[in-house]
């Protein structure tokens, strides 16, 4: 007798029993919506997967499981869209342009004050122009994609102001060593990701990183740092750089890029890009291309304790693997035996389906824990060091034209393009998180409207 309901006891069944019989959703004793759908999408600001339940959005079609991502701090309902920020009135597109050019304004001001002094030329006190004339000119050609000679004349033309010669600029520049360059570049860097770590913190976080190489094609044969590339615009001669980038959207940032000046010490450039990068960031796997797939460049991962994720040739040992039923994960053995360094390295070997590929798979080599059920999903994150090669069409299009067979001019512009394009991707950041209250993961600002916010006069894009 005692164990049975008495009048009125509830007989809606318990939460466990609710969902051990499949429930979505439910209402607990106290008529509170519960939901037990977990979230389709990781949180939409940082890309990660670590969200907890934060309550619900109740909309006119009910309410909508909110969650709260414990990395950023942010909470998001999961959608295919990003969520709307400010709001603006029936002119949206004239306020988010005027919201921009303010934004640009203090970013503008934000840069001089902060990144120039990095940059300083050392110029004498009574010198007719200063470093922000020279650095100015520097944007224009870049972002004009022109040669200093001719970039200079138009600089003028668009200013409507004195401005410094080609001569004037070159010069400055030749006096610069390859060591200072890099000592520089590398406090701007620094600089740069400060500034964006107190936007919103970046320490701390896991981020995927992919490094690679970018080669400039030059047919100064014989200058001092060309060596041989693949051939690329009629030549086999060219400048070699290394470079190590963050692949999460908003956050595309380089975070060092260093010249390479012989093939023998690429693993050793390599290996200094992902120890500065470490030290700045907590890095969650590394993607490289075949290059890397070499026992040398595997025991440099190891060495230092990264999780990697490495795109396969098709060698004679992998293609048995590609006529198997797809996915395909085995242990396998990269050997070297015809040149130093000698020896085997074990990993795990996956073979997934790919639309970009002209026989329709790809495989992988990693030191992740893969299996047959997650190797697509990790094939698809190796997707994301794909946009590396858009990162570098857009250094290119701040990269200076140049015949000069100078090697410290060479190296100026291409730090120089990577410093802009590090401030690009940090102006879309801070003028975002300004304006849209979140990071974006698509560019909110292009980059010539960009370019420009920074060395035309400041009528239009300084309101202040």
């Amino acid at each position: 007798m005692g164990n049975n309901p008495g009048p009125g006891a509830s007989d809606v069944a318990p939460k466990s029993d609710k969902r051990k019989r499949g429930y979505k959703s439910f209402r607990d004793a106290c008529g509170r919506f519960v939901s037990s759908d977990e979230p389709k999408t990781p949180c939409r600001f940082c890309e990660s997967r670590e969200v907890v339940k934060s309550g619900f959005n109740f909309t006119k079609d009910g309410p909508k499981q909110r969650y709260k991502c414990k990395t950023c701090g942010k909470t998001f309902t999961p959608t295919s869209k990003l969520t709307k920020g400010n709001t603006f009135s029936e002119g949206a597109d004239g306020d988010i342009t005027e919201a921009k050019i303010t934004g640009l304004g203090k970013f503008r001001r934000l840069v001089k004050k902060s990144v120039y002094s990095f940059l300083d030329f050392g110029l004498h006190p009574q010198a007719v122009y200063d470093t922000v004339a020279f650095l100015n000119l520097l944007i224009h050609i870049g972002v004009t994609r022109d040669f200093a000679e001719n970039g200079s004349k138009t600089f003028k033309l668009v200013t409507k102001k004195k401005a410094p010669s080609a001569d004037d600029l070159l010069w400055h520049l030749a006096k610069f060593s390859r060591e200072e360059i890099e000592r520089r570049f590398i406090a701007v860097f620094d600089e740069v990701f400060r500034i964006a770590n107190g936007v919103t913190p970046l320490k701390g976080k896991r981020f995927d990183v992919a490094v690679d190489f970018h080669d400039w094609p030059c047919r100064c044969k014989g200058a001092e740092g060309v060596i041989r590339i693949q051939r690329k615009k009629g030549t086999s001669r060219g400048y070699r750089f290394a470079t190590v980038n963050v692949v999460r959207g908003g956050y595309r940032f380089t975070l060092l890029a260093l010249p390479v000046r012989r093939h023998s010490e690429m693993l050793d450039v390599v290996e200094r890009l992902l120890k500065f990068a470490r030290k700045r960031i907590k890095i969650n796997r590394v993607y490289c291309d075949r290059w890397f797939y070499s026992v040398g460049a595997i025991r440099m991962l190891k060495r230092l304790k990264l999780k990697f994720v490495i795109q396969a040739p098709k060698t004679r040992g992998i293609k048995k693997f590609l006529k198997r039923e797809l996915p395909v994960v085995v242990d396998y053995e990269v050997v070297r035996k015809r040149a130093p360094p000698y020896g085997s390295e074990r990993v795990k070997l996956f073979v997934v389906r790919s639309e970009r590929m002209e026989d329709g798979v790809i495989g992988f080599i990693t030191n992740s824990s893969v299996s047959e059920e997650n190797a697509e999903r990790l094939a698809e994150f190796y997707r994301r060091r794909w946009g590396v090669e858009t990162s570098y069409r857009v250094k290119g299009d701040f990269k200076p034209k140049s015949t000069s067979r100078r090697y410290v001019i060479r190296l100026f512009y291409f730090m120089f393009s990577v410093c802009l394009y590090n401030l690009w991707v940090l102006a879309n950041l801070t003028v975002g998180m300004d304006v849209l209250k979140f990071v974006p993961r698509e560019p909110f600002i292009t980059a010539k409207f960009f370019g420009a916010a920074l060395y035309l006069p400041a009528a239009p894009f300084d309101p202040g």
